[in-house]
């Protein structure tokens, strides 16, 4: 499969092609270079009595029928002076050593992209404008053009190291934090180069099966990415099993095996860093490759090994405050992922006060009644009962009992207050001094690992919500007022839920804790925003507005 690399702009190669140009042999080679355009890159490599070695290690590796593919690839071949000391008999050396000095697509010494070059084994080249070298070599005989890409003669072979990840794999038993990274391996079917040969005697599929290694850490944290650079520390199990128990209550799952591994995975990544750092220990804080600020104060560097891609530090010790690793959670309105009827919500832009510059709206009605003191016939003040109804378009209006506006979130196991704005800017809403709009709203709520969220089986009433982790019978609420911008704190609220009352709000609770939630299990939270808060009628259930919601967790002082 042909790869295609993107290469950075490099000063300094051209003088590398005008140095060359000033050489004697300047004709000589260009002559060469116009011969080979017929030859493919092992014919010109063959060719040449001084890369009589680099042939020779490509043939016994395999890699010679490769540089005759009809495909494009840039080598850089060492000369023969290069290879002492190298065992010829040594395939699986050989073969690390000629794939480091191949990468896809034809790039010329002239080239302004020869910062870099990504190598078939996915090694990175890095160019040295300074000495005008790639990883200790020096180009000598540049720009060796093939039919299929160009040769490029190096004064040695390069020097390669291992990249974080390779160095890491190998720190396995002596480290437990690398034990649990390697844990974590294992192998997936790659279905897009697994090819199909037909059926069994059930008439399933057959493949003939390329496997892949995956790795659960490595997909968050690209350690084995040649082409980024990072700091990765690995703690002593001193080290690592403070932080892990530090972590461990707020990574509650239902067994404890996967609350482990949900706990090491977290502790893994939060010892990932960009780029290249020098000594963590004498910073106050790093921040990590996710926004968490790690501390290593008082740590001991017992190990520092710089690598391909980046650097290793083994630490005594780490320490991440609770309020920098468990944030609290914002949920854009607009973000919704799923509702009870999408044409009925609208995403409106908002750009002089709602964050992200947009909320979203249900298209609804509702019918509100106050009391009012006016004068009668005499003049005389009364209380007197008006009734008014509010909507957005005769067009559209969502009537549904308990229509939902669905929202999910990554949480800890731990407890959130609940926070939102509910912006109702409809002028017509609130500019009459006696009836400004009542914007009551409620949230149900499920837990991970829970049943989601869902209606149509309560037998008490079909349009119930279910499966909230409180109950039928309770569920956050807030209470705006048209015209007012604010964050309100959502509080429980018990419902009326009869055949006639699919969960009406009650009474708000008194109870100590009512406007906490408490969240049992690590995991993806599902709330629904519902509308229905005081009546049933057909054509009057509500509207909803949000601009987001806000879980704010409850964290000990540290």
């Amino acid at each position: 499969m042909k790869r295609y690399l993107h290469f950075a702009a490099c000063a300094g190669a051209l003088g590398l092609l005008c140095l060359a140009c000033q050489d004697d042999r300047w004709d000589e080679h260009a002559q060469t270079t116009e011969k080979g355009v017929s030859l493919t890159l092992l014919d010109v490599i063959r060719e040449n009595p001084d890369w009589s070695s680099f042939y020779r290690a490509l043939a016994a590796t395999g890699y010679d029928s490769l540089l005759n593919e009809a495909n494009s690839f840039t080598v850089f071949v060492p000369a023969n002076s290069a290879w002492e000391g190298v065992k010829m008999d040594d395939t699986a050396a050989l073969a690390s050593i000629v794939s480091s000095h191949i990468a896809y697509e034809k790039k010329l010494a002239a080239d302004s992209a020869l910062r870099y070059v990504q190598t078939v084994n996915g090694k990175m080249l890095r160019y040295n404008a300074q000495n005008q070298s790639f990883n200790g070599a020096r180009i000598a005989l540049p720009d060796n053009v093939a039919s299929n890409g160009v040769a490029h003669g190096v004064d040695k072979i390069f020097e390669v190291t291992q990249n974080i990840w390779e160095y890491i794999r190998g720190l396995r038993s002596a480290y437990s934090q690398v034990d649990y990274i390697n844990d974590w391996n294992r192998r997936e079917m790659d279905m897009a180069r697994s090819v199909r040969k037909g059926v069994n005697a059930q008439g399933q599929p057959v493949y003939d099966t390329v496997w892949v290694d995956v790795n659960d850490f490595l997909e968050a944290v690209p350690l084995n990415d040649e082409a980024q650079e990072f700091t990765y520390v690995v703690l002593i199990d001193n080290g690592f099993y403070d932080l892990y128990d530090k972590y461990r209550p707020y990574f509650s799952r239902p067994d404890d095996k996967a609350a482990e591994l949900l706990t090491s995975l977290h502790v893994c990544r939060d010892l990932a860093f960009p780029g290249r750092i020098d000594n963590p220990a004498q910073a106050d804080f790093i921040t990590n490759i996710f926004g968490v600020n790690v501390r290593f104060g008082g740590a001991t560097v017992s190990r520092s090994v710089e690598l391909s891609n980046g650097r290793v530090y083994i630490l005594s010790k780490a320490n991440v405050l609770l309020r920098d690793k468990i944030k609290p959670v914002v949920i854009e309105g607009e973000n919704f992922t799923a509702a009870a009827d999408p044409q009925y919500v609208f995403t409106r832009y908002k750009p002089l006060w709602a964050s992200e510059a947009k909320d979203v709206m249900l298209a609804g009605s509702v019918t509100q009644s106050n009391r009012v003191r006016r004068p009668n016939q005499y003049g005389v003040l009364q209380w007197v009962s008006i009734s008014k109804t509010f909507l957005w378009s005769d067009r559209y209006r969502a009537n549904t009992n308990n229509f939902w506006i669905e929202y999910q979130a990554d949480v800890y196991s731990v407890g959130y207050k609940i926070y939102y704005v509910a912006y109702d800017d409809i002028e017509e809403h609130y500019s009459d001094p006696e009836q400004r709009m009542r914007l009551e709203q409620k949230l149900f709520i499920s837990f991970p690992d829970r049943k989601k969220l869902s209606k149509g089986a309560n037998k008490v009433n079909a349009d119930a919500v279910e499966n909230n982790y409180i109950g039928d019978e309770t569920c956050f609420a807030g209470i705006d007022t048209a015209g007012v911008w604010k964050e309100t704190q959502l509080r429980k609220w018990s419902l009326t839920l009869d055949s006639k009352s699919p969960q009406l709000l009650n009474a708000q609770s008194t109870a100590r804790g009512a406007d906490t939630m408490r969240v049992s299990h690590a995991g993806e939270l599902t709330l629904w925003l519902c509308n229905t808060a005081r009546a049933t009628t057909a054509s009057a259930q509500g509207m909803l507005f949000l601009d987001y919601i806000k879980l704010v967790p409850e964290l000990p002082e540290e």
